[in-house]
């Protein structure tokens, strides 16, 4: 290796190393403004999700409360039927005794 070539190898990796360096504080100074934009779409993120889950909470319990309303009139009806059955098992019974 001569000199020249030495000479040459220092100064492309002197201009290489400047290059990374600039590109590094370029990633720094983006990265720097996607943060504050990523703090700024995650707290917006979260009230929106709040929102949401309150409206999913609600829609939920309103379909368990509607399902559980036809559930009591489904056992109302049956509660009905078997007291029907009752008085007239004992009708019949006591149609019996005479």
């Amino acid at each position: 290796m001569t000199l020249e070539q030495g000479k040459e190898i220092n100064n492309s990796f002197i201009n290489l190393n400047n290059k990374i360096t600039t590109l590094r504080d370029s990633v720094f100074y983006y990265n720097k403004l996607n943060n504050k934009y990523d703090s700024l779409y995650q707290t917006i993120y979260q009230t929106k999700d709040s929102f949401y889950n309150w409206k999913w909470k609600y829609e939920a319990n309103r379909n368990t409360y509607f399902a559980r309303e036809t559930e009591v009139e489904k056992d109302k009806k049956y509660d009905f039927a078997q007291k029907v059955i009752l008085i007239a098992i004992i009708f019949f019974q006591f149609q019996t005794i005479k």
